[in-house]
């Protein structure tokens, strides 16, 4: 097992999962295949297509969608032996669930057969199709029911659908009385189906349906259930049935080749934790599994996966330009420029033309009614700020000044219409009927707006300079300034910060992580800064899956409240980055780890939207698939863990923060001028190792790695050859300092270094239920051979934390001292006696071995 795995993993994992890392393997379908036990009524599934979906929790049926409809609901399986009366509900026979990036396998086990249950959707078809696959010397009947829809997604619909079985489709055609819109639900290897009466003592609404599908047997035959959209609902749904599975096969291949463009279109990061490499590779495939297309509307990133719920067909599945572009920060931070380009696009396509307002929501169904009349579309004002940010983000990344000069009218608009709402303070106010990006409570201006507010000026400032229009360029500079100086005065009053201000001008204390944005603007001093980093380390935030939005000490927080006391995924993801750029890397990592465990709760890459505050399990309110929690974990992979950047692709810097339990990091695929480069960092003896591979023209990398706290540089080599290489001390952390220039081909760097401590938190273990336990580190310092480790612990075995220290033993008192590997100790306090978490102060001793 790996370094990795041995030191900072304990007990048993809820997956099996098939490692990433083989990176030989010509399957990436297979590669990432992973197999779970957990098969509760209340797990999640989803299949995804960009025209279509299958979704649903295990214990209450499946959906099928084809943009912007839902076709079925309730899709569940029962098996019958051939002959027989008695149905077996396969819920009860379910043993394992199959997740691949092309689609998903249930495996149904009884005495004396095995079934297995493929959900596909084709990539590119407004269809889905459903294999069952029998292991038994005799036929089965596979009989399943649902429930017909063929109606709108929420909150549209169209009214008064009508099903009818179509004997020579072998399908059921589903239909409205204009026949504008149609479906079918068929199969060639249905042997038996209910009829639809034409009863005036019966009503058909809701009526469930069930066919009788026969497989198995000595051929092993298999039976295929199929669902799609029919041009009107007069069109010919055998037709369509027989041409959709005659393409079964070659939409097959196709989904498995787009697996493989995926994976290989964007920097794929290894490391030697198999759990964190099936995070980061599922993360993508999970962002190119939201991208919808829409025929009324076009193709975007779709956010808020869930189960119907009451009058909501599909909990959201919307385009939330906000959430798409979190997504396009992921395609950024991985190198896939021409996806973020199309989301841009997009966004821009639905603007309001008249006040360059950018919007928020918009339901798959907005195409085809009146969605003016509905309150979504244009009402968080923040939006447009981050619209701003992100196009300047884009260009920079992706050199693509074209895009700006293109849309710089729209660009121009949305600045204007952003700057119209601040006033003589620096710092806009939200406008009566909007939000900003509160939208719980009524507000009159927020720090996290304003702070957005200055981002998206600078942004403005420097597109306008990049086509040319330098007054607009100086008057956007200037109002960014402005605002960064309003945003301090405005938000950090008496030593603390103010969270936002009512209507009536009452400020809000509400003491929430959002402080983080103050440190990422730079405008407060060192020990500011400190006070906040310390404040937001501690349990009181911290949990052992996240980090808390406001601290549970605050009066009338609510662990189980969507917005205050719960712990959500993307912002966890934004904290832990910062943490690294702060350089405080063993809080960070922590919130990494943190995170692992959010991939096997429901479906692996699809992470939820919010976690309880205070037990590990999803709040009642949460998403099971929200595409801007996948997309925090991409990002702060890049720009945290591995601090990568490569603007335009003329320059990269690399400034990894090594786990210490990881003795290498990888990232391949960064798009540089004519080719790829692939840049490996290894752990040895002596320092670290980098091997880099350029495929294309020579390339200026700024390797930047950190150093184990203590650590003395003693040289550096490039090919063998000595240069000279220099250290940037953070104050907590010190990272090496060295620029190479990669020529095509092969490079190896050798940096070596003597002597230091590495510090980490043992990784949790969780399952649903669980409580926080872990050590949560706030401060450390070395001075010497001393070393001072604040944390918050509780008397719990797993309250420990983990040096990683060559050739040293470690001592202190008031603590246990257990040693792991040959290099590496755990220090536990001793119980207090006391529940729940304390602050302690840990002194240890470091000895040479020898």
């Amino acid at each position: 097992m790996a370094l990795g795995n041995r030191f900072f993993r304990n007990g048993c994992l809820a997956l099996a999962l098939v490692s990433v890392t083989a990176l030989a393997q010509d399957d990436p379908a297979a590669r990432l295949a992973i197999h779970s036990d957990a098969t509760g009524h209340e797990r999640f599934l989803a299949v995804h297509g960009q025209r279509a979906l299958i979704q649903g929790l295990n214990g209450g049926g499946l959906e099928v969608f084809a943009f912007p409809f839902q076709i079925v609901g309730g899709l569940q399986v029962s098996f019958r032996h051939e002959g027989s009366v008695s149905l077996v509900d396969g819920a009860n026979l379910l043993r394992g669930i199959d997740y691949a990036p092309d689609g998903i396998t249930r495996t149904y086990v009884a005495t004396d057969y095995v079934v297995r249950e493929k959900l596909f959707v084709p990539r590119d078809a407004a269809a889905a199709v459903v294999t069952y696959s029998v292991q038994s010397p005799h036929p089965l009947d596979i009989v399943v029911s649902f429930n017909p829809v063929l109606d709108l997604m929420w909150p549209g619909g169209i009214g008064g659908q009508s099903v009818k079985w179509d004997e020579k489709s072998s399908a059921y055609v589903l239909f409205e009385p204009s026949m504008r819109y149609g479906a079918f639900v068929g199969s060639l290897d249905i042997d038996a189906h209910d009829t639809p009466s034409n009863n005036a003592l019966e009503s058909n609404s809701g009526r469930q349906l069930r066919v009788s599908l026969k497989a198995g047997g000595k051929d092993g035959h298999d039976a295929r259930l199929a669902f799609g959209m029919l041009e009107s609902g007069n069109a010919d749904a055998g037709l369509a049935l027989r041409s959709l599975l005659s393409s079964l096969p070659a939409a097959e291949a196709a989904q498995h080749k787009h697996v493989a463009e995926v994976i290989d279109g964007g920097i794929r990061i290894t490391t030697p934790d198999d759990e964190v490499n099936s995070m980061l590779s599922w993360a993508a495939i999970a962002l190119d599994q939201a991208w919808a297309c829409n025929p009324q509307l076009g193709c975007g990133f779709v956010a808020g996966f869930g189960p119907s719920r009451e009058a909501r067909r599909a909990q959201y599945e919307w385009y939330f330009a906000g959430d798409g572009l979190i997504a396009n920060d992921a395609m950024i931070a991985t190198g896939r420029y021409a996806r973020a380009r199309e989301e841009l696009q997009f966004i821009l396509k639905h603007r309001d033309e008249k006040t360059g307002m950018i919007w928020h929501e918009m339901s798959q169904s907005a195409g085809l009614i009146d969605w003016s009349r509905y309150p979504y579309m244009f009402v968080h004002v923040d939006i447009t700020y981050q619209f701003l940010s992100a196009v300047d983000r884009y260009v920079r990344a992706s050199g693509d000044t074209g895009f700006a000069s293109e849309h710089y009218d729209a660009l121009a608009q949305a600045y204007a219409y952003g700057a119209s709402l601040v006033g003589s303070g620096g710092y806009p106010r939200i406008p009566a009927g909007k939000e900003g990006h509160n939208e719980q409570d009524k507000l009159g201006d927020e720090l996290s707006l304003s702070i957005a507010w200055q981002q998206a000026a600078g942004a403005f400032a420097h597109l306008a300079s990049v086509t040319g229009h330098a007054d607009d360029a100086t008057r956007a500079a200037a109002a960014a300034e402005q605002a960064r100086a309003g945003v301090l005065k405005r938000y950090w009053v008496g030593g603390a910060w103010i969270d936002a201000y009512t209507p009536a001008g009452k400020p809000v204390h509400a003491r929430g992580s959002g402080a983080m944005s103050l440190i990422d603007l730079h405008v407060l001093s060192p020990e500011q800064e400190n006070a906040i980093l310390d404040q937001l380390a501690t349990a009181d935030f911290q949990t052992d899956w996240g980090m808390r939005n406001i601290p549970q000490s605050t009066p009338g927080a609510d662990p189980n409240s969507y917005a205050n006391g719960s712990v959500w995924a993307i912002h966890t993801a934004h904290v832990a980055t910062a943490y690294w750029a702060s350089h405080r890397p063993w809080t960070a990592s922590a919130m990494f780890d943190a995170l692992v465990a959010w991939n096997r709760l429901d479906s692996p890459g699809h992470i939820h939207e919010v976690a309880a505050g205070d037990i590990w399990h999803q709040q009642v309110e949460s998403v099971p698939e929200q595409t801007w929690s996948s997309s925090g974990v991409l990002t702060m992979a890049v720009d945290g863990l591995l601090g990568l950047s490569f603007p335009a692709g003329q320059s990269v810097s690399f400034s990894p923060h090594l786990p210490a339990a990881w003795d290498y990091v990888g990232a391949d695929n960064i798009p540089v001028p004519g080719g790829k480069l692939g840049i490996h960092m290894s752990r040895t003896a002596k320092g670290f190792a980098f091997d880099i591979d350029n495929t294309g023209s020579p390339v200026r990398i700024a390797l930047s790695p950190q150093l184990p706290l203590g650590a003395r540089l003693v040289g550096a080599t490039v090919d063998g050859k000595a240069v000279q290489a220099t250290v940037a001390d953070h104050g907590i952390d010190a990272h090496a300092l060295l620029g190479v220039d990669a020529a095509k081909g092969a490079t190896r760097v050798d940096l070596k270094f003597e002597g230091g401590v590495d510090i980490g938190v043992p990784r949790a273990v969780l399952v649903p239920g669980d409580s926080s336990h872990g050590a949560k580190i706030t401060r450390v310092h070395l001075a010497a051979s001393v070393l001072t480790i604040e944390a918050d612990v509780t008397d719990s075995s797993a309250s420990t934390i983990r040096i990683r220290a060559p050739g040293i033993i470690p001592t202190t008192d008031g603590a246990q001292v257990r040693r792991v590997t040959a290099d590496s100790f755990d220090i536990t306090p001793k119980p207090s006696g006391r529940s729940g978490y304390r602050h302690v102060s840990l002194v240890v001793r470091l000895a040479p071995s020898g």
